[in-house]
């Protein structure tokens, strides 16, 4: 997680500076599509991320929710979070993969 933290964080510091290009030719227009690429990933990369705190929290209060009887509740939301898994990480899957393709900026 603290990977993506700093990842996301780099992000967010660096979101539109290629907005800002003025110039024309294919370098420029490789700096003006690379962002969407990688805002595709941030995207789709927080919403699997965000999954990640809930999952630990649920796991590290499993035992204390099996005594106090609410075993059922921690089930369902660890389902909630399988459940949605694999369309999230085809998202990002696929995110990664558009980025591999997108145009670089140099």
């Amino acid at each position: 997680m603290a990977r993506y933290d700093r990842a996301a964080s780099d992000y967010r510091k660096k979101s539109g500076a290629c907005g800002k290009v003025t110039s024309t030719g294919s370098d420029a227009t490789a700096c003006v599509k690379a962002p969407a690429a990688q805002t595709k990933i941030a995207t789709s990369g927080a919403k699997v991320a965000s999954d990640c705190p809930t999952h630990i929290k649920d796991m590290k209060t499993k035992q204390t929710m099996s005594v106090e009887g609410k075993f059922d509740a921690y089930m369902a939301e660890w389902m909630k979070l399988v459940n949605r898994a694999p369309a999230r990480l085809a998202a990002y899957d696929s995110a990664v993969k558009a980025a591999r393709k997108a145009p670089t900026c140099s």
